[in-house]
C-alpha cells in the first residue's frame, strides 16, 4: 500500500513538472485536531498544535494547477475530566506530503483536493502541566497516516491566507473491546481529523 502511494505521487508529480510553470510559498498556522471512533463512542476534544509547510506548485493554465505541499504537523487529541478538571493530552508529530489539485474559482479564491501521507516522528502524551512524555516505543500507534484533503484559498498580491480539512482513513489503533470475562467484544478503530488555518508568502 505504501509503496503503491508512493508510486502514484512521483507520477503525477513528474507528469505536472513537465506541463507547468513553477512556484512556491512558505506558510504556517494552527492544526486543530481530534480522534473520532468507529463504535459509538464521543469524539475526543481538540488538541491545538501548530505547522509549517512549504508548497511547491505548478500553473497549467488559468484555472488549473497543482500543489506538493510538504509540512511538519502535530496531531492527537486532548480530554478533560469535567469532575477532577485532570487533562490528558495526546500527540502525534509527522512530516507530511500532500499532493492537491487546485482550481481557480475566481480571481485569487481557489479550491483544492487531494490526499496526505503522514510519517510519524513522535508520539507523546502529558497530564495536565507536565512535561510531554515520549511514548513511541510503548504505543501501537503505525508509523505512518492516510487521508484525504480539501482546502480553500485566498490569496492577496504575495499573501496568501488559507483553511484546510484533513479527514483521516488510517485507522491508529489495534484495541480490542472486551467484557468484564475477557471476552472480545468489538475492535476499537480510531482517525485523525484535523483542521489547518494558515497564512503564508509567494515567493515565486
Amino acid at each position: 500500500m505504501k509503496k503503491k502511494i508512493l508510486i502514484t505521487f512521483f507520477s503525477i508529480t513528474n507528469i505536472v513538472l513537465g506541463l507547468s510553470q513553477f512556484g512556491y510559498n512558505v506558510s504556517s498556522g494552527l492544526a486543530l485536531s481530534q480522534n473520532v471512533y468507529n463504535l459509538n463512542f464521543a469524539p475526543t476534544g481538540y488538541l491545538e498544535e501548530y505547522f509549517i509547510q512549504l508548497s511547491p506548485y505548478f500553473t497549467l493554465n488559468e484555472k488549473l494547477s497543482f500543489s506538493v505541499n510538504l509540512q511538519y504537523i502535530g496531531k492527537g487529541s486532548e480530554d478533560t475530566n469535567p469532575q477532577t478538571l485532570h487533562t490528558l493530552k495526546f500527540r502525534s508529530t509527522y512530516v507530511e506530503a500532500l499532493p492537491e489539485a487546485e482550481y481557480s474559482i475566481i480571481d485569487d479564491i481557489l479550491l483544492a483536493i487531494g490526499f496526505n501521507y503522514g510519517i510519524l516522528l513522535k508520539s507523546e502524551n502529558k497530564n495536565n502541566d507536565e512535561p510531554w512524555n515520549d511514548i513511541k516505543g510503548s504505543s501501537n500507534l503505525p508509523s505512518y497516516d492516510i487521508g484525504l484533503s480539501s482546502r480553500i484559498q485566498g490569496e492577496y498580491k504575495k499573501f496568501i491566507i488559507f483553511g484546510r480539512y484533513i479527514y483521516g482513513l488510517k485507522d491508529l489503533t489495534d484495541a480490542i473491546m472486551s467484557d468484564q470475562n475477557g471476552n472480545p467484544l468489538n475492535e476499537l478503530d480510531f482517525y485523525n481529523r484535523t483542521f489547518q488555518f494558515g497564512i503564508g508568502y509567494k515567493f515565486l
